[in-house]
């Protein structure tokens, strides 16, 4: 027989009699951190091959291991029992969750299950948490994305509070991770240290966060109502401040401006409002009534070379000027001279109608 199958004759036989002593467990590890699987076979093993996910990752011969990826490494033992084969996956990512296999090339192999976890943040929603005593207060914890989803629980002063007394909410976001929601329902008897935990089978202790129920007096929490209705009222009134301050500047903003000729117009209206209602003298007007009576009201005018008489209507005198043109009455110029001089009450006529001129002041 040739040495060649000679050899691969003593390495078939070797191989069937090697057995796996104990093969791996199940695992779970966070992300990121670190993995960790023991295979133990028999002392005169050959060849140790380990997959994950069917994919061959590590492979041991003699003792000494062929490393293909960094992220998986080997370290080894030797007891009673016989050769143990440690497998360690670094830096555990989620698409590492599968099977873990360690195969002898033989008809025997064990295989073992990896579950990367993912533990997120955890939270109580009521910061301070106040209550009248023998009220009941709800309490929020919420574990924003976690995997799988946490198992919620809560402490009441270090002693576990019943769970009907809380209410769960499981919700699966669009990257796989979960969101969950415990709201714990209190009976607010004393001051108490609320402590609300989550967990997941790879953190060797639970996460956890802690809030103080606070038990006020009644004063107090009128004092509490008191300011918050006098904030919303101060909001209220500031509120219709500033919407009366911005209808107003737009209002301003729209009203017109005044062109030049309006300006002018103005000016000439202001003019007229202060003028002298007496209007002008009226020269067409003469005298033809012998029963007119100076004494009824006249007003008298003189200079070098002659006197002029005026005569006003009183009954105009209540008639309001700005709604009806002033009219005047003109008498008559009387000449007088060095020589002669008249009585004014030798004159005594009435205005004729048919030659009162009218005129209006402009």
């Amino acid at each position: 027989m040739k040495p060649s199958l000679l050899l691969v004759a003593i390495l078939t036989v070797s191989c069937y009699s090697v057995e796996i002593k104990q093969g791996p467990s199940n695992a779970s590890s966070l992300l990121g951190r670190e993995a960790f699987f023991n295979c133990t076979v028999s002392l005169d093993y050959m060849i140790i091959i380990w997959l994950l996910n069917d994919n061959p990752v590590l492979t041991i011969v003699a003792n000494h291991p062929i490393i293909t990826n960094e992220r998986f490494r080997f370290r080894n033992y030797t007891s009673e029992l016989g050769y143990t084969a440690e497998l360690i996956i670094s830096s555990v990512e989620l698409s590492d969750t599968g099977k873990v296999t360690c195969n002898l090339q033989s008809a025997e192999s064990h295989t073992a299950f990896l579950d990367v976890q993912v533990n997120g943040s955890l939270h109580i929603a009521n910061t301070s948490v106040k209550a009248l005593k023998n009220t009941t207060v709800a309490v929020v914890c919420k574990a924003s994305g976690w995997l799988p989803p946490p198992e919620m629980t809560w402490l009441a002063n270090d002693s576990l509070t019943d769970p009907k007394n809380s209410v769960i909410q499981i919700t699966e976001r669009d990257d796989g991770l979960y969101d969950t929601v415990s709201t714990l329902n209190i009976t607010a008897n004393f001051t108490t240290v609320l402590t609300c935990m989550a967990t997941i089978e790879a953190l060797s202790s639970p996460q956890s966060v802690t809030v103080t129920l606070t038990i006020v007096a009644p004063s107090d929490r009128s004092s509490v109502i008191i300011i918050a209705v006098t904030g919303s009222i101060t909001g209220i009134l500031v509120l219709i401040l500033i919407i009366g301050a911005i209808v107003y500047c737009v209002q301003q903003f729209r009203q017109p401006r005044s062109t030049y000729q309006e300006e002018v117009r103005k000016a000439s209206s202001k003019k007229k409002a202060v003028a002298s209602p007496a209007g002008q003298v009226n020269p067409g007007f003469s005298h033809n009534d012998s029963s007119f009576n100076f004494n009824s009201g006249y007003s008298v005018s003189s200079n070098e070379n002659s006197t002029i008489y005026y005569y006003r209507n009183k009954e105009l005198d209540n008639i309001d000027v700005s709604q009806v043109p002033d009219v005047v009455q003109k008498l008559e110029t009387f000449q007088t001279d060095s020589k002669a001089s008249r009585s004014l009450n030798d004159y005594h006529y009435a205005a004729s109608p048919q030659k009162i001129r009218h005129v209006t002041a402009v």
